[in-house]
């Protein structure tokens, strides 16, 4: 009997490897992946979404709603079961941030967004300075559509909010934004940036791990 001719050790005429394979050693995290290895798996996953043959509507909002409900059931049809449970978990609640990144790339006929740098702050916070609870909180509404839809996260309106009264005008790290908003930190540098550009945050001069931000000096007054 002729031998099964062979690819990388797997059986030629075998099904292509799942991603568990990748995958085998545990959490996507913990393997060494990372980040780099999530963006992979969910590119992939929409680019299936949009090779597939199906029609897409035209009506740009509902197309968008389309692809992102056609990329949850495919995330769930092909990595449910082959990869460790924590992984898959992690990687669907990562989903929404992921397709926000990814959509405006791929979307027919989106231009890229303009860069917009993140804007410095040019005057030191008034001293002791308390918020101006009126013109953050109807400030905080106008942001509403950065923000994440499901109610259930504690990155709203409100939760930023809470954030900020916490702060006091004080200049905070992109690690105590992650923590108190329990993101991951691709995430959590994401929202910092689109808050930031909107004209809620400003930064200092610093560079790399030395970056701070603070509320935007409009949002505070002196006692």
């Amino acid at each position: 009997m002729d031998a099964i001719p062979s690819v990388n050790g797997r059986p030629a005429d075998s099904p292509a490897p799942a991603p568990g394979w990748l995958l085998r050693h545990g959490n996507i995290r913990e393997s060494g992946g990372g980040e780099d290895l999530e963006r992979a798996l969910v590119g992939g996953l929409l680019l299936e979404v949009l090779l597939d043959e199906r029609a897409l509507p035209e009506d740009p909002g509902s197309r968008r709603r389309q692809v992102k409900s056609r990329l949850r059931d495919t995330l769930v049809s092909r990595l449910a079961g082959r990869i460790p449970l924590n992984s898959f978990l992690h990687l669907a609640r990562q989903l929404d941030g992921w397709f926000d990144t990814f959509y405006p790339l791929v979307s027919p006929g989106a231009a890229p967004p303009p860069f917009r740098p993140i804007p410095r702050c040019t005057t030191p916070p008034p001293p002791h300075p308390s918020l101006d609870d009126a013109k953050l909180t109807a400030f905080l509404r106008e942001l509403a559509d950065l923000l994440p839809r499901r109610r259930h996260r504690k990155l709203s309106p409100e939760g930023l909010l809470e954030f900020l009264r916490r702060m006091g005008g004080a200049w905070f790290r992109l690690k105590d934004f992650q923590e108190f908003f329990r993101l991951d930190r691709k995430t959590a540098w994401e929202y910092v940036q689109k808050l930031a550009v909107a004209g809620l945050f400003c930064r200092n001069q610093a560079r790399s791990a030395a970056v701070r931000y603070r509320l935007e000096s409009r949002f505070l007054r002196q006692p």
